[in-house]
């Protein structure tokens, strides 16, 4: 542990990790067409909690990201990553 270095400012933030899954879980259900329910129901969670996540209110496990990534049909690391800026503009148009 004496060469290690902590490089916070390296760190993917809390917040900016809520806010990618955020996005990223309403893009990718839009693209489906599915509703919130409907996702929900195939990721065996309350719909309620599903629109919390896509609100970025809620603070999730990571096993509800894995259960929210089955429900889309995707690998949940793919919730994590920084969306397009294309996509991300999607939501002002």
């Amino acid at each position: 542990m004496a060469g290690f270095v902590k490089r916070r400012h390296h760190l993917t933030t809390e917040e900016e990790l809520l806010r990618r899954i955020c996005i990223n879980v309403r893009l990718r259900r839009e693209a489906t067409g599915w509703t919130a329910e409907m996702v929900a129901a195939r990721a065996g969670i309350h719909h309620r909690h599903l629109q919390k996540v896509q609100a970025g209110t809620a603070n999730i496990t990571l096993e509800t990201l894995v259960r929210i990534g089955v429900g889309l049909g995707v690998d949940p690391v793919t919730l994590l990553k920084e969306p397009f800026p294309k996509e991300t503009d999607a939501s002002e148009s």
